[in-house]
């Protein structure tokens, strides 16, 4: 596909999603070669957030940042298959401990259905929105889902229709996330539990490679969250924080399994004592630090 360049005609000046305030300071910058480029991460001088300003105006999401734009999107997603499924199945189990059990669920930015996939084998009544029509179509082809192709807003789901909703990976994308988790909170029943995940900005692995940081915000990463802000803002929009963990990255099990296939350790950790209380322990150190590359939160709705 012939290169797309960005310049200041796409883009837009955005005040603090959390906060409101307009006070920021440099944080970061980040040179994005696919559109030549270099986007401005900034800290909100009143609240902390860092965030991208000025950003790309969403109306040209879909000319910039589809799967058919990114090239191999879809096989590297396809490549992570164990990874993908064995997340899933340690997260739903939190999600039932919370939920007390399968319900409604909705997975929001669902992908090629993975999860949504996962979810259902376990019992839950499982549902989809994925704003890229691509994978949304791949996810329906092989497992048969029902997935709703648009962003959540337009989805229209009913007041109080899930129990639980999902949103990994995609709260960084999202032009207006605090509008967003209002909606979640709005299709929530009562007491029913939001699970979001994202790239912790106050992690390790941020804080060592600095501007050259894979998450940093640019054209796709609109926002950048530490366990701080994505904490304040679930709660801004009406959520009760439950927990927050650090994710579900092998750590010592992969450093073990290293030269062998990754299947290989998803396989260890779910059939072996032994590698199961070694992935708990590593899970508790990333919990207890909060310095992995990754944060999940879950709430449960006001």
């Amino acid at each position: 596909m012939q290169a797309k360049q960005v310049d200041a005609n796409h883009l837009e000046q955005v005040p603090c999603n959390l906060c409101g305030s307009s006070r920021s300071v440099l944080w970061r910058e980040r040179l994005d070669k696919a559109v030549n480029y270099r986007f401005r991460n900034v800290r909100c001088c009143d609240c902390g957030l860092i965030y991208v300003s000025p950003r790309l105006q969403p109306g040209l999401r879909a000319t910039f940042n589809s799967w058919e734009f990114i090239d191999d999107r879809e096989s590297e997603y396809e490549a992570h298959a164990a990874a993908h499924v064995f997340t899933a199945r340690q997260r739903l189990a939190r999600l039932e401990r919370f939920s007390r059990g399968p319900g409604t669920l909705l997975d929001v930015g669902c992908a090629m259905g993975y999860f949504l996939h996962t979810a259902a084998q376990r019992g839950w009544q499982a549902y989809g929105v994925e704003f890229d029509p691509q994978p949304a179509a791949r996810a329906r082809e092989r497992f048969g889902l029902q997935i709703k192709v648009g962003t959540l807003e337009h989805a229209k789901f009913e007041d109080g229709q899930f129990d639980c909703v999902h949103v990994n990976d995609v709260i960084e994308h999202l032009p207006d996330p605090l509008a967003s988790l209002c909606e979640i909170k709005r299709i929530l029943k009562p007491g029913g539990i939001a699970f979001v995940g994202t790239h912790n900005v106050a992690g390790l692995r941020a804080r060592l490679d600095g501007d050259s940081w894979r998450d940093l915000g640019g054209l796709d990463h609109l926002f950048c969250f530490s366990p701080k802000t994505l904490r304040a803002m679930l709660q801004k929009a009406g959520f009760e924080i439950l927990t927050t963990v650090g994710g579900e990255g092998l750590g010592l099990v992969a450093a073990a399994f290293r030269g062998r296939p990754i299947t290989h350790a998803f396989e260890a950790v779910e059939s072996s004592a032994k590698w199961r209380f070694v992935y708990n322990c590593s899970a508790l150190l990333r919990t207890a630090t909060l310095l992995g590359s990754e944060i999940q939160v879950y709430a449960r709705r006001r």
